[in-house]
């Protein structure tokens, strides 16, 4: 009996994209329309948009157009085949951040990536993943239910932790202990040799 060629080894994985341990999880029905507002605190909220400035080819599409949608970036591509979805003459998912109306920052749509917001400065307000998202031509131009959807998870970037781990024991601590009390590695030490040539040489006269 033949059996079966194992083809699994040679197949693209599936990819997952997880929440991240600590976030919190949001996934919202786009029912209004873009842009989107995703309220985070009091004061924070994200809104997710597409800017493109031409809104009667939305008007005449099929509303059930997929506009942009994630899972075109983890799609397995032929050999020689090139991905579009970093094409520039595609429409921009982007999520921008707001302290009540005022826009402080703003990054792309990128799967499975945790996204700082902003990205550096004392201001770091969040961290964004984006763990999933489909848009649609119905609500590029208006409130409706078309399958739009955007699911993320979010955390505060600009609080201390909560955990902390155990402090390291001092190093000369540790050869102070009794070998009983102590468990260390040899990979990794530095063991000092005095070379031969800084020994001492005497010379006897008779």
């Amino acid at each position: 009996m033949t059996l079966p060629f194992p083809i699994a080894r040679y197949l693209t994985p599936e990819s997952q994209i997880l929440v991240p341990e600590g976030f919190t999880a949001v996934d919202d029905s786009i029912l209004r329309g873009l842009p989107h507002f995703i309220q985070l605190t009091g004061e924070l909220r994200l809104v997710i948009m597409i800017s493109t400035g031409v809104i009667k080819h939305w008007m005449d599409a099929d509303p059930l157009l997929v506009v942009s949608k994630s899972e075109a970036q983890i799609a397995p591509k032929l050999a020689g085949e090139t991905a579009d979805y970093g094409s520039v003459e595609l429409p921009s998912a982007r999520i921008v951040l707001q302290e009540g109306t005022k826009s402080i920052a703003s990054a792309g749509l990128t799967l499975g990536k945790i996204t700082t917001l902003p990205e550096t400065g004392s201001a770091v307000r969040v961290q964004v993943c984006i763990t999933g998202w489909d848009l649609r031509a119905g609500s590029m131009r208006g409130p409706g239910n078309f399958g739009s959807r955007i699911s993320l998870a979010w955390r505060p970037a600009n609080s201390a932790i909560v955990h902390f781990s155990t402090p390291p024991v001092n190093p000369v601590l540790v050869k102070r202990l009794p070998p009983l009390h102590r468990i260390e590695s040899r990979l990794g030490l530095i063991k000092a040799i005095r070379l031969r040539r800084f020994d001492m040489k005497r010379t006897f006269i008779k």
